[in-house]
């Protein structure tokens, strides 16, 4: 008995939540209290939890100038 194969999509999905989570190691300083939410991003598995996460930094947080 196999296990049922993860679709090309979702390996797309995956390259693209690394991708995206790398830049946030970079961006993220340029917010307010923003270690707590560098966190959250990084240990994020799945688009909609890191979606969340950087919703709620932006909600939450203000740029620094």
């Amino acid at each position: 008995d196999r296990s049922p194969s993860r679709g090309l999509g979702d390996v797309y999905k995956r390259q693209v939540l690394f991708r995206m989570k790398e830049l946030w190691s970079y961006m993220a300083v340029n917010f307010t209290n923003y270690e707590k939410y560098a966190k959250k991003i990084k240990k994020s598995q799945h688009l909609s939890e890191y979606s969340s996460v950087v919703s709620s930094l932006f909600a939450e947080q203000d740029l620094i100038d």
